[in-house]
């Protein structure tokens, strides 16, 4: 009997991604040719899931949410658990061992250009963390926004972008935290100073409004603040400031509490309604009644 020929590693991943377009709209969302997300659906992440190595050409980020699962990382083995969020960069030699019935994941693969310097100051290594309740909730929550955003008539792969870098950097800060506070290793000042602004512009916590406040907070000047994260992330400290701020009424604007506009202004520090009506019109071209009136009949 003529042996079965072992598929070569570096092949194998361009053909699972073609076999997984076909679960598009059945669990499987995938967004160009940048993204792919899995929201718990069990059958699709054990299809996605090589029984047998490969080299992956994406980056790949796993939160458990029930069972586990036993990788193979570059040859090397470990366990994700229930809580655990397992990153993956690319050209990792990949393969599952063994997972539980009950396994449930989400899964997040990507590949785009912004991403690059983000993961540099973790030298391109795998990270595994054990998540506590707080962390669980927060990186499930981008989990949930990048599914809101695929649902939205009015999401982007832009939105998909400020998420995944968003994600990437708070993956950053907690490997940080976890490895007894040592700090974070950075290619340069310019790259230490865009990813810091990172982590500040997507702490829910800060509502810096002008590049002032985060240059004052870094302790550089604005001008040095503005080329580095020009540089880096490849847009401005004001883009990555009114993404921000869009994204956070979009939230509000799409829940189900429904607010009205001036409770909505205030939780989000606007002087008023207008004020907050005339922002989000001069960024996306749509005024908030206009906006949820889009979503309303998309919901139909």
């Amino acid at each position: 009997m003529a042996k079965t020929k072992q598929p070569d590693v570096r092949d194998i991943d361009e053909s699972i991604r073609k076999e997984l377009k076909l679960f598009d709209n059945i669990g499987l969302n995938i967004v160009e040719d940048d993204y792919a997300l899995i929201m718990d659906n069990t059958p699709i992440v054990k299809n996605l899931i090589p029984k047998y190595p490969i080299r992956s050409k994406e980056h790949r980020i796993m939160l458990v949410k029930e069972g586990w699962v036993k990788h193979s990382l570059n040859y090397n083995e470990c366990t994700s658990r229930k809580k655990d969020l397992l990153f993956i960069p690319a050209n990792f030699i990949i393969c599952v061992k063994d997972f539980s019935k009950d396994l449930k994941a989400r899964v997040l693969t990507f590949n785009f250009s912004e991403a690059f310097d983000m993961l540099s100051p973790i030298g391109f290594s795998h990270i595994h963390l054990s998540l506590g309740p707080s962390e669980d909730k927060r990186m499930d929550s981008y989990f949930q926004l990048m599914y809101q955003v695929l649902q939205s008539p009015c999401g982007s792969k832009r939105d998909f972008d400020f998420l995944v870098l968003s994600m990437l950097s708070r993956i950053v800060s907690i490997n940080n935290q976890q490895n007894g506070g040592r700090p974070i290793t950075f290619r340069n000042e310019k790259q230490k100073c865009a990813t810091l602004f990172m982590q500040m512009i997507t702490d829910p916590d800060i509502n810096y409004q002008k590049i002032k406040e985060f240059a004052s907070e870094l302790k550089v000047t604005e001008n040095y603040l503005s080329v580095a994260v020009k540089d880096i992330t490849g847009n401005t400290v004001k883009y990555w400031i009114d993404y921000r701020n869009v994204m956070l009424i979009k939230k509000h604007l799409e829940s189900a509490e429904n607010l009205p506009l001036d409770q909505i202004a205030v939780k989000l520090g606007y002087s008023s309604a207008s004020t907050l009506v005339r922002y989000f019109k001069k960024q996306t071209g749509q005024t908030p009644a206009e906006f949820r009136k889009e979503l309303k009949i998309s919901g139909q």
